[in-house]
């Protein structure tokens, strides 16, 4: 009795392709108005902004302070801000603004992350405001 040929395997789907990044350059003593989206399920929205990233140069060996304001009034968004990967912590029971500090090296190229940490509702272009000063 001859074999039975084995099913053909089934062809694996593609892997999705990893969200696109957009970096935005920002000048230090610039103040950046930028908008944010938060969706879930994200296909009932255009779009969602799971983290907007900025990059800066420093001009100076110094420090460089940056904040992140944002009306709290707006389906309760709040933000979280990195520098260059290490986590801004909010103060307590002052949300909005986050300020943090970063040494810098002139020339030296840093990241500035900007995430929802939280919101009590979907929301489309809540707007908010960086700030980077030299110290």
């Amino acid at each position: 009795m001859g074999r039975i040929p084995a099913a053909p395997s089934p062809i694996p789907a593609p892997a999705p392709a990893p969200p696109t990044i957009v970096i935005l350059e920002v000048t230090v003593g610039e103040r950046v108005d930028g908008r944010y989206t938060y969706c879930f399920p994200i296909s009932r929205c255009t779009r969602s902004d799971g983290e907007v990233h900025f990059v800066f140069t420093a001009p100076a060996d110094g420090t460089v302070v940056v904040t992140l304001a944002w009306p709290l009034d707006w389906a309760g968004a709040l933000f979280a801000l990195r520098l260059d990967g290490v986590v801004v912590p909010p103060r307590p029971g002052i949300w909005s603004p986050l300020t943090g500090e970063l040494r810098v090296i002139a020339g030296t190229r840093y990241t500035i992350v900007v995430s929802l940490a939280g919101a009590d509702e979907q929301f489309e272009d809540h707007p908010f405001a960086l700030t980077t000063v030299m110290r």
